[in-house]
C-alpha cells in the first residue's frame, strides 16, 4: 500500500492577532480610547485589551458589538481583517 502524501504545512493563519491589530487601527484612528471603545461595544476594558493583542477568540456576537462600536457593518470589518491578511502574504 503507498504511503500517504503529506501535505506542506501551512503557515498559521492568526485571525485573532488580525482582527486585533485592525481594531486597534479603527480605535486609534478615531482617537478612542479603549474604555471608549469597551463602553460602545459594552465590554470590559481589559478585554479590548486583550483582543487588541491577539489573545481571545473573537464570537461573532462580539465582532458584531465591536464594528458596531466603530459604526461598520460586520462585513466591512472583515474586510479589513482580511486585507491586514493580504498585507501579512506580501511580507513573506
Amino acid at each position: 500500500m503507498p504511503e500517504p502524501t503529506r501535505r506542506r504545512p501551512r503557515h498559521p493563519i492568526n485571525h485573532s492577532a488580525r482582527l486585533g491589530r485592525v481594531v486597534q487601527q479603527l480605535r486609534e484612528e478615531r482617537g478612542m480610547s479603549q474604555e471608549t471603545l469597551a463602553d460602545l461595544a459594552q465590554l470590559d476594558r481589559t478585554y479590548v485589551s486583550m483582543l487588541e493583542r491577539g489573545l481571545h477568540r473573537v464570537s461573532l456576537e462580539i465582532a458584531a458589538a465591536i464594528s458596531g462600536a466603530f459604526d461598520l457593518s460586520l462585513p466591512e470589518l472583515i474586510t479589513r481583517v482580511e486585507r491586514e491578511r493580504s498585507q501579512d502574504a506580501s511580507k513573506d
